[in-house]
C-alpha cells in the first residue's frame, strides 16, 4: 500500500524533499509508518523527528488526512492515505 507523508521544517531539510511516498505492508499503522521511515531516513529522523526512545517528539503534530492524531496510538492506514509531519511554528 502507498501512503503520502507531507514533511516540514527541519525534517524536509535534513530529508531534502517536501513530501516522501512510502510504499508499506497492508494492513500497516502509523506506528509501522513512522518505522519505516526512520529505516528510511535514521539520521534524519533520529535528529529532528524521535526522541531517544524511538517516539515521535512531542513537539511535532502528526497530521493523517487532515485531521491531528496522536502518533502514539496505532491507527490503521489505507491506500492512498496522506500523512503530515508538522513543525511547531512561532512567530510574532
Amino acid at each position: 500500500m502507498k501512503v503520502t507523508v507531507e514533511l516540514s521544517g527541519q525534517l524536509k531539510q535534513a530529508i531534502g524533499v517536501s513530501e516522501v511516498e512510502m510504499t508499506l505492508n497492508d494492513p500497516s499503522t502509523t506506528k509501522d509508518l513512522i518505522e519505516q521511515l526512520q529505516n528510511e531516513f535514521p539520521e534524519a529522523m533520529s535528529n529532528y523527528a524521535l526522541d531517544s526512545n524511538g517516539q515521535l517528539l512531542s513537539s511535532l503534530l502528526f497530521v493523517l488526512n487532515d485531521k491531528q492524531v496522536r502518533a502514539i496510538e496505532p491507527i490503521r492506514l489505507n491506500e492512498g492515505d496522506i500523512a503530515a509531519l508538522l513543525s511547531p511554528i512561532s512567530g510574532g
